[in-house]
């Protein structure tokens, strides 16, 4: 009798451990007993530069909706993310931006381990609702691992991933953030100098006196270098001799930024013109992008150098000054004929695919280091152009062109040998303010979220 009574004990207190043990891992409280069961799927996602960039769609039946918010948690505070969205019935096609570079901002992201979600607000009948809908991964893509831009509080690793999380076993879009060293082959910069070696780039006269554009690029490199790199920085250059390095093989000029994990490409040049007398400074951006970085060049660049912006009176449809002193050139219907032609007389099959009139950046330092983001084709299809291994890749590097100012014309010409470092000074100051804005942009936190739970 004895035996028997212990023996129910044991096995009653055994179940309820067991009944213990499964109510601590059910979702229960918090977010957990918010989320739906239903989903919303990230179906596109890019890492550009030092923003991540979303798009997704979701079916969200019985509310009328209102608003629709992507937002992280840690369970704990909810922060709000950029969302753009766009409602068709009950199907919802939300983004982060439409720009390329305008997603979530990683430089300002909060420590923490957070989940993403998409919240939609709106009425079940007469009463206010938020429902919150986790995200599965409905992409080509994995996940992407970032480290942030160096600064004296320590840099950090963001992963983002679709993994196990606090919804109890569903995998959903994860953010991982955390202090982490950099890693010895991951840079905040590379600079690009503007070509060297058999090819020394434009070419100025000054009484009687041969300059080229190598002869400035190198030496204004190489004191930006020296200025970020006295700012904490870490900077790698394409090349520090007077050389001329392939453009997308292996540690080429627009592939080495990518093997190096690098935030931005700063592509150093001086410019020269036979259509007229001109003189000045010129950034070149991605199209549809935002031109908050670009324009911060071309104002410290012109304040410290050239004294001016470019007074360039060209202009076309996929030509153009899209901001002040920011330009962009895109390819037109003849540019994509032209290069799909050029491809097909070194041997490739067909057209490429993705290069796309009004679309595809026109530069390969812009469009080639960024991938996905900038329109990157040079595949490899033929033998006539070296693969870019990162021409597909949604991870990858934000660039810009710095045509610092005019060797052809005597008055700029002048200016650079007066005064070169002084363009350095320009793009180090332009980089290190904008370091910091990014480092303050961070999200804004929703103070009520738990309210009714």
């Amino acid at each position: 009798m004895k035996k028997s009574v212990k023996y129910i004990l044991v096995t009653a207190a055994c179940l309820l451990l067991a009944a213990c043990a499964v109510f601590l891992f059910l979702p229960h409280g918090g977010i957990a007993s918010m989320a739906q069961d239903t989903d919303a799927a990230v179906t596109y996602f890019t890492r550009f530069g030092t923003t991540l960039t979303l798009e997704g769609e979701a079916e969200i039946t019985g509310i009328e909706i209102t608003a629709v918010k992507l937002v992280m948690t840690d369970d704990d505070a909810m922060y709000c993310l950029p969302c753009e969205y766009t409602l068709e019935g009950s199907r919802v096609s939300f983004r982060t931006s439409e720009k390329t570079d305008g997603g979530i901002q990683l430089e300002g992201l909060p420590e923490g381990k957070y989940i993403l979600l998409l919240r939609a607000e709106g009425t079940e009948g007469t009463k206010e609702t938020v429902r919150y809908y986790p995200l599965v991964n409905g992409s080509e893509y994995e996940g992407i691992t970032y480290w942030s831009l160096s600064c004296p509080e320590g840099t950090r690793r963001i992963d983002f991933y679709f993994g196990e999380s606090i919804l109890s076993g569903r995998k959903t879009a994860c953010l991982d953030v955390q202090k982490a060293p950099l890693p010895e082959d991951v840079y905040d910069a590379v600079l690009e100098v503007g070509h060297g070696g058999d090819d020394p780039g434009a070419i100025g006269w000054l009484d009687d006196e041969m300059y080229t554009e190598f002869g400035f690029n190198h030496p204004i490199a190489m004191e930006v270098k020296r200025l970020l790199t006295e700012k904490g920085y870490k900077v790698a250059l394409t090349h520090e001799d007077d050389s001329d390095p392939e453009s997308y093989g292996p540690h080429g000029r627009a592939v080495l930024c990518n093997e190096l994990r690098s935030k931005y490409s700063l592509s150093i040049h001086c410019n020269a013109s036979a259509w007229g007398d001109y003189r000045g400074t010129e950034i070149y951006a991605p199209g549809n992008s935002d031109y908050t970085f670009p324009c911060l060049l071309s104002e410290k660049v012109v304040a410290c150098g050239s004294g001016e912006i470019s007074n360039t009176d060209y202009s076309s449809e996929s030509y153009y000054m899209a901001a002040k002193g920011v330009w962009v050139r895109l390819y037109n219907e003849d540019d994509v004929k032209e290069t799909n032609a050029e491809a097909a007389g070194y041997g490739a099959k067909k057209p490429y695919e993705n290069l796309t009139v009004m679309k595809t950046n026109w530069y390969y330092m812009i469009r080639e280091v960024g991938g996905v983001s900038t329109g990157a084709y040079t595949d490899g299809r033929h033998s006539g152009w070296p693969a870019n291994p990162y021409w597909n890749s949604n991870d990858t590097c934000e660039g810009y062109i710095i045509e610092c100012d005019y060797v052809d014309n005597p008055v700029s010409l002048q200016r650079l040998l007066d005064h070169p470092l002084d363009y350095a000074r320009g793009i180090a100051e332009a980089f290190c303010e904008y370091a910091e804005m990014i480092r303050n942009d961070t999200p804004g936190e929703i103070p009520d979220w738990k309210k009714g739970l």
